[in-house]
């Protein structure tokens, strides 16, 4: 995983990629994230670090 996030950075360029259920390693190598309900409505897009706040702001509670 680091040896993308170094070429990306060095080429600037931008990686899509589709996850069901990435562990929090991985989410956490995000820099921004679309989240998606029932695959097609966004429910968020912004930067992966400040997720967690705001669907704490709309009473969601993560999960343990």
């Amino acid at each position: 995983m680091m040896r993308g996030t170094l070429i990306t950075k060095v080429h600037i360029k931008a990686v899509a990629m589709s996850l069901y259920q990435a562990s929090e390693e991985m989410y956490g190598n995000s820099d921004h994230v679309i989240l998606l309900y029932e695959g097609h409505q966004i429910r968020y897009f912004g930067p992966a670090a400040a997720a967690t706040a705001y669907f704490t702001k709309l009473r969601f509670v993560k999960p343990s």
